[in-house]
């Protein structure tokens, strides 16, 4: 029996020994595990501070690419809109003078005319031009052909020219055209006219 329990203590004694050494076995792996994960850990984070500070660089330096793009906008903006005024002002006393010479030029046809007896003829020569000799023409490619209209709207168009309160893209052309016929022109021209196309 002695042999029997001195067999057992030195079983015991074995296996205690053994786990022993396994239990120090596994803390030093774990603790070499944890010391990569906190390696792992610190590359990360500098990693990261890396790619952060970098997004930040770039930011600024987007913003700062877009400011001067938007200055730069700005400024050619403003030159554009300049540059159209300048244009625009150009093209309005260039017609405002064509319209004018037009004028005078017609004007001058009218009074050198020796049949002076019917006005509403002699007025509508300066309509001619554009119109045609009986009202058959679209004034330019765009107005209606005026022999196919009644003695009423005719007036009325005339009236709304002289006063500015008719006519889309014409408008400018035709005001300068009626300015100085009196009330007695218009009806005596729009009843001429009226008489045209029948």
């Amino acid at each position: 029996m002695k042999n029997i329990l001195l067999s057992s203590m030195a079983a015991v004694l074995l296996f205690t020994g053994c786990t022993e050494e396994k239990k120090e076995e596994v803390k030093s792996e774990k603790s070499v595990a944890t010391t990569q994960n906190n390696k792992n850990i610190e590359i990360i984070k500098e990693k990261s501070n890396e790619i952060l500070n970098s997004s930040k660089e770039i930011a600024v330096a987007v913003k700062e690419e877009t400011l001067k793009v938007v200055d730069n906008s700005k400024e050619m903006t403003k030159d554009v809109v300049e540059k159209a005024k300048e244009v625009s002002t150009d093209v309005v006393k260039q017609a405002n003078s064509v319209a004018k010479e037009i004028t005078k030029s017609i004007d001058d046809v009218i009074e050198s005319r020796s049949d002076t007896n019917d006005n509403a003829k002699a007025l509508y020569t300066k309509c001619a031009g554009c119109h045609g000799q009986n009202g058959e023409i679209h004034a330019l490619g765009k107005s209606q052909k005026i022999n196919e209209w009644d003695e009423v709207k005719i007036e009325n168009a005339l009236l709304g020219y002289k006063d500015g309160t008719y006519g889309g893209n014409m408008k400018g052309v035709m005001k300068a055209q009626v300015m100085n016929l009196s009330e007695a022109d218009i009806k005596s021209l729009s009843t001429y006219i009226s008489k045209m196309g029948k």
